[in-house]
Protein backbone atom coordinates (compact mmCIF):
# COMPACT_ATOMS: atom_id res chain seq x y z
CA UNK A 1 0.00 0.00 0.00
CA UNK A 2 2.80 2.44 0.87
CA UNK A 3 4.59 1.67 -2.41
CA UNK A 4 1.42 2.51 -4.36
CA UNK A 5 1.07 5.86 -2.55
CA UNK A 6 4.76 6.62 -3.10
CA UNK A 7 4.46 5.95 -6.86
CA UNK A 8 1.38 8.20 -7.08
CA UNK A 9 3.19 11.03 -5.28
CA UNK A 10 6.22 10.72 -7.59
CA UNK A 11 3.96 10.71 -10.67
CA UNK A 12 2.09 13.76 -9.38
CA UNK A 13 5.32 15.69 -8.74
CA UNK A 14 6.68 14.73 -12.17
CA UNK A 15 3.47 15.85 -13.86
CA UNK A 16 3.53 19.13 -11.92
CA UNK A 17 7.14 19.81 -12.98
CA UNK A 18 6.29 19.10 -16.63
CA UNK A 19 3.32 21.48 -16.49
CA UNK A 20 5.41 24.23 -14.90
CA UNK A 21 8.18 23.78 -17.47
CA UNK A 22 5.68 23.95 -20.34
CA UNK A 23 4.06 27.03 -18.83
CA UNK A 24 7.43 28.75 -18.87
CA UNK A 25 7.80 28.16 -22.61
CA UNK A 26 4.40 29.68 -23.39
CA UNK A 27 5.29 33.20 -22.36
CA UNK A 28 8.16 35.48 -23.12
CA UNK A 29 9.02 35.80 -19.47
CA UNK A 30 9.27 39.32 -18.16
CA UNK A 31 8.00 40.93 -21.37
CA UNK A 32 5.41 43.63 -20.92
CA UNK A 33 4.23 46.47 -23.03
CA UNK A 34 4.14 50.17 -22.45
CA UNK A 35 0.56 51.25 -23.25
CA UNK A 36 -1.07 54.63 -22.91
CA UNK A 37 -3.95 56.67 -24.24
CA UNK A 38 -3.12 59.65 -26.42
CA UNK A 39 -5.01 62.57 -24.88
CA UNK A 40 -7.89 64.14 -26.71
CA UNK A 41 -11.11 63.11 -28.39
CA UNK A 42 -10.74 62.11 -32.05
CA UNK A 43 -14.32 62.33 -33.33
CA UNK A 44 -13.24 61.73 -36.93
CA UNK A 45 -12.11 58.15 -36.20
CA UNK A 46 -14.53 55.46 -37.28
CA UNK A 47 -14.13 51.82 -36.31
CA UNK A 48 -16.58 49.51 -38.06
CA UNK A 49 -15.03 46.02 -38.07
CA UNK A 50 -12.45 43.94 -36.22
CA UNK A 51 -9.94 44.40 -39.08
CA UNK A 52 -10.47 48.05 -40.00
CA UNK A 53 -7.84 50.64 -40.85
CA UNK A 54 -7.56 52.09 -37.36
CA UNK A 55 -4.87 49.54 -36.43
CA UNK A 56 -1.35 50.52 -37.47
CA UNK A 57 2.00 49.09 -36.47
CA UNK A 58 5.71 49.19 -37.14
CA UNK A 59 7.92 46.27 -36.11
CA UNK A 60 11.69 46.63 -36.21
CA UNK A 61 13.63 46.40 -32.94
CA UNK A 62 10.52 47.63 -31.12
CA UNK A 63 6.93 46.73 -31.96
CA UNK A 64 4.84 49.91 -31.98
CA UNK A 65 1.07 49.64 -32.28
CA UNK A 66 -1.55 52.38 -32.57
CA UNK A 67 -5.25 51.54 -32.47
CA UNK A 68 -8.43 53.39 -31.66
CA UNK A 69 -11.08 52.69 -29.06
CA UNK A 70 -14.26 54.47 -28.05
CA UNK A 71 -15.04 55.66 -24.56
CA UNK A 72 -16.87 58.23 -22.54
CA UNK A 73 -15.54 61.73 -23.22
CA UNK A 74 -15.37 62.90 -19.58
CA UNK A 75 -12.44 63.09 -18.79
CA UNK A 76 -10.53 62.73 -22.04
CA UNK A 77 -7.22 61.48 -20.61
CA UNK A 78 -5.99 58.53 -18.55
CA UNK A 79 -9.32 56.79 -18.71
CA UNK A 80 -8.34 53.25 -19.79
CA UNK A 81 -6.80 50.44 -17.77
CA UNK A 82 -4.52 48.10 -19.79
CA UNK A 83 -3.08 44.63 -19.31
CA UNK A 84 -0.90 42.65 -21.70
CA UNK A 85 0.06 39.00 -22.04
CA UNK A 86 2.65 37.71 -24.47
CA UNK A 87 2.50 34.05 -25.43
CA UNK A 88 4.60 32.14 -27.94
CA UNK A 89 3.11 33.81 -31.04
CA UNK A 90 0.39 36.00 -29.55
CA UNK A 91 0.14 39.36 -27.85
CA UNK A 92 -3.11 39.93 -25.99
CA UNK A 93 -3.99 43.48 -25.00
CA UNK A 94 -7.01 43.99 -22.76
CA UNK A 95 -8.41 47.37 -21.93
CA UNK A 96 -11.28 48.72 -19.87
CA UNK A 97 -12.89 52.14 -19.66
CA UNK A 98 -12.41 53.27 -16.04
CA UNK A 99 -15.14 55.93 -16.15
CA UNK A 100 -17.70 54.66 -18.63
CA UNK A 101 -20.72 56.62 -17.40
CA UNK A 102 -19.55 60.08 -16.37
CA UNK A 103 -21.35 62.06 -19.08
CA UNK A 104 -23.52 61.53 -22.15
CA UNK A 105 -20.99 61.59 -24.93
CA UNK A 106 -18.70 59.12 -26.64
CA UNK A 107 -15.28 59.89 -28.13
CA UNK A 108 -12.76 57.90 -30.07
CA UNK A 109 -9.23 57.73 -28.69
CA UNK A 110 -5.87 56.53 -29.95
CA UNK A 111 -4.02 53.96 -27.87
CA UNK A 112 -0.28 53.61 -28.29
CA UNK A 113 1.58 50.42 -27.32
CA UNK A 114 5.27 49.54 -27.46
CA UNK A 115 6.91 46.15 -26.93
CA UNK A 116 10.69 45.69 -26.86
CA UNK A 117 12.99 42.68 -27.25
CA UNK A 118 10.42 40.35 -28.78
CA UNK A 119 11.78 36.99 -29.98
CA UNK A 120 9.52 36.06 -32.89
CA UNK A 121 9.30 37.48 -36.39
CA UNK A 122 5.49 37.56 -36.35
CA UNK A 123 2.70 37.69 -33.81
CA UNK A 124 -1.06 37.64 -33.69
CA UNK A 125 -2.22 40.73 -31.80
CA UNK A 126 -5.62 40.53 -30.16
CA UNK A 127 -7.16 43.61 -28.51
CA UNK A 128 -10.03 42.89 -26.14
CA UNK A 129 -12.36 45.43 -24.58
CA UNK A 130 -13.55 44.47 -21.09
CA UNK A 131 -16.88 45.94 -20.02
CA UNK A 132 -18.77 45.39 -16.79
CA UNK A 133 -20.50 42.29 -18.17
CA UNK A 134 -18.86 41.31 -21.45
CA UNK A 135 -15.59 41.22 -23.33
CA UNK A 136 -15.34 42.02 -27.04
CA UNK A 137 -12.49 41.46 -29.47
CA UNK A 138 -11.94 44.81 -31.17
CA UNK A 139 -8.84 43.92 -33.20
CA UNK A 140 -7.32 40.67 -34.39
CA UNK A 141 -4.26 41.25 -36.59
CA UNK A 142 -1.26 39.25 -37.78
CA UNK A 143 1.84 41.44 -37.64
CA UNK A 144 5.27 40.74 -39.13
CA UNK A 145 8.71 42.17 -38.51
Amino acid sequence: MNKFLFVRVILFITLLLIILKCEGTLTESGKTGNLYQITGCKNYLQKTTVVDSCFNYSFNETLKIDFCVSGNCCPDSNRFLFTTKIYSDSIIITYADTAANLCRCICNYYIHAEFENLFNESYIVKCIRIDSITSTTTYLQRIRR
